[in-house]
């Protein structure tokens, strides 16, 4: 019999969310629902549980009607205050055979770590399980650790990002996403799996009258004494939350209007004004982001200013560290040299600021040459040879941490950062802010600002362990390049680096990589000065038309969600909170909404320039420059301003 765990979240209406004048979030009547990521890995449990051996692909938009006879059992699991028992209630509604609420005021503040703790007990307590579902994320917080945490806890394998499913003997298979294309992969049974988007439908009951037929005997409440001895919610958390701010844009509002050819005259003259049309520009303005930056401040999003401080259930009394401690630590991940060099080039300054040794690099590989520049800030590398999987990796690296404390490991919020570093924190106890868009030494230790409840807010965060941990969103921090990168252009990271070591990783063979593929050069996008985002307004078949203004600019295409959902562009070129950040020189909207989870992706852009046939688009109200009336006019007559502007200079 198939044994399938799920577990779902209780999230409140993101969009309903506010902030009280003490700078708290304000959740009181505020409604919840389920997490629609978790809406995804409910209906393919209960799918699997009933018999399919298979989801994904052309099943995605089949949906699961929860009906069907088999010998399989799926259980929910979920932890939250007494009202989450609604998700539950509705889980079971939906088709699962029971429930189990872990709940407890003792819990409450937990963070990540002492989250996946106690659902690790849970299902232990009602264990075994082929297979444990979750959500890719959450859309509260969107750090997708509570997963790999967990399957670190239970030993167990893991699957990120999974959008199809075959189950064999013994085994899954596994298409999986990632952050520029996907993976197949095979797992050994049982195994952590964390659900995206286009598994499959989302599972959704709302009628009442099912909602209340529920037998309540089938919901099974856990409190911290059937968990067992820990120490549990803010007092067993590393890390805390502190002030929580909204994300506020400041930018011109400039709305033109006339004929196409008025508004692309006026907008080119802005440009100019500007410095944007200048190809000197972009060194000049990236300099001066890291100047202006303040001191111990990296990355801090533009409109939102150096906070003044964290409130105290952050990082209170300051934090005490093993007095062997010393150096901060950068995960590489293999082949995104790109993502490697931004993280240097903090952590470079976190290690100044906080008065350490060094930096020291953990690579699973031989660095690429493309990346000898940036590794001239490095002090220290420690290559893991034999690291085939993001697990052998975190192991390696727990291993030698034993023996070489550090106070700051960071990592790249990317697929193989995410799951390395959470297995790290969770081996080691150690606090993660994940998902960082901004970092500041404060009281002797590193606070993160990241992104939470869609977008629209940013919140300080805290971490109270020995060692720290944070993951880093590719793009949020800038491009910040380390001391003499010129000169190593033709030599070597050995010939500048003081200690080289070997380690050996030990594979534990759980997870086997069959085929990966890229279907997108994040790279180029990063570092490209120019970028012009495509919305749901703009017809696909119609984008070879955008090509000249793209030639005109040096431009790179990017998306929003629903571009890249519908599979019009990569998943990996959609910009926002579930996507990448930007900060290009000049960031060109067309037929693009304006909404808070796409916006917070460009906060580092210098202008923002945007098209819309809506006089009154949100867009135009986050952007520098707003032109109304149909793309399709607007565009070529853009193309004839900059083409005389550019002849002309």
């Amino acid at each position: 019999m198939m044994r399938i765990a799920v577990l779902v979240k209780q999230v409140p209406r993101t969009e309903l969310m506010g902030l009280g004048n003490d700078g708290r979030l304000q959740r009181d009547r505020v409604p919840s629902e389920m997490n629609p990521w978790c809406r995804r890995a409910l209906s393919t449990g209960v799918r699997l549980a009933r018999g399919s051996n298979s989801i994904g692909g052309s099943e995605y938009a089949a949906g699961v009607n929860g009906n069907g006879d088999s010998d399989g059992y799926c259980m929910v699991f979920t932890m939250g205050p007494p009202a989450a028992e609604a998700v539950t209630r509705e889980a079971i509604a939906y088709g699962a055979d029971e429930a189990v609420l872990v709940s407890d005021p003792r819990l409450a503040g937990s963070d990540t770590l002492v989250t996946a703790r106690a659902l690790a007990r849970a299902l232990d307590a009602y264990a075994p399980f082929d297979l444990i579902l979750t959500g890719k994320a959450s859309t509260d917080s969107d750090t997708g650790q509570v997963a790999p945490e967990l399957a670190q806890l239970l030993d167990l394998p893991f699957l990120p990002a999974v959008r199809e499913i075959v189950l064999g003997d013994g085994e899954i298979w596994a298409k999986c996403e990632t952050d520029d294309g996907w993976l197949e992969a095979t797992s050994k049974l049982p195994t952590v799996v964390a659900c995206a988007e286009r598994l499959s439908a989302p599972a959704k009951v709302f009628e009442t009258e099912r909602l209340d037929a529920v037998d309540a005997s089938l919901i099974h409440v856990m409190d911290t004494g059937q968990l067992g001895p820990g120490t549990w919610g803010q007092e067993g958390s590393p890390t805390a939350v502190g002030k929580v701010r909204r994300i506020e844009f400041h930018r011109k509002c400039i709305v033109l209007n006339g004929t196409p050819g008025e508004q692309a005259s006026v907008a080119t003259s802005i440009l100019k004004a500007e410095g944007v049309l200048d190809a000197s520009m972009a060194s000049r303005r990236g300099k001066e982001q890291r100047d202006g930056a303040g001191r111990g401040c990296v990355g801090v999003p533009a409109g939102v200013g150096v906070p003044a401080g964290v409130a105290d259930t952050a990082n209170a009394g300051g934090i005490a560290y093993n007095a062997g401690m010393a150096g901060v630590g950068v995960l590489f991940e293999p082949g995104r040299d790109y993502v490697n060099t931004e993280l240097l080039g903090a952590a470079q300054e976190i290690a100044g600021d906080l008065g350490d040794a060094g930096v020291i690099v953990l690579s699973g590989s031989q660095p690429d040459r493309s990346g000898i520049g940036g590794l001239a800030v490095a002090d220290r590398l420690v290559i893991v040879d034999g690291a085939g999987t993001p697990e052998d990796m975190a192991a390696a690296v727990v291993g030698w941490l034993a023996t070489n404390p550090i106070r700051v490991l960071m990592a790249p919020s990317t697929t193989y950062g995410r799951e390395v570093a959470s297995r790290i924190g969770a081996s080691t106890s150690s606090g993660i802010a994940g998902d960082a868009v901004g970092l500041e030494v404060r009281d002797g230790g590193v606070v993160a600002m990241k992104p939470v409840f869609g977008g629209s807010l940013l919140a300080e965060i805290g971490i109270d362990s020995p060692m720290q941990v944070v993951t880093v969103r590719p793009g949020g921090l800038g491009r910040l390049p380390g001391r003499s990168d010129s000169h190593m252009a033709a030599t070597t990271y050995a010939d500048h680096i003081k200690h080289i070591e070997h380690i050996a990783a030990v594979p534990l063979r759980r997870v086997t990589v069959h085929r990966q593929e890229r279907e997108a050069d994040i790279r180029a996008v990063l570092s490209s000065s120019a970028l012009i985002c495509v919305g749901a307004g703009v017809d696909p078949s119609l984008y070879p038309l955008l090509d000249p203004l793209g030639e005109l600019l040096g431009a790179e295409r990017v998306a929003t969600r629903k571009v890249a959902d519908k599979g019009h562009l990569p998943r990996a070129l959609q910009v926002g909170v579930t996507g990448i950040s930007v900060s290009p020189e000049l960031y060109l909207t067309i037929g693009v909404q304006g909404k808070a989870n796409h916006m917070v992706g460009v906060r580092g852009a210098g202008m923002i320039v945007s098209m819309n046939i809506d006089c009154d688009a949100a867009i135009f109200a986050q952007s520098d420059i707003g032109m109304v009336g149909d793309w399709l006019e607007l565009v070529p007559a853009l193309c004839r301003a900059l083409t005389a502007e550019m002849s002309a200079g």
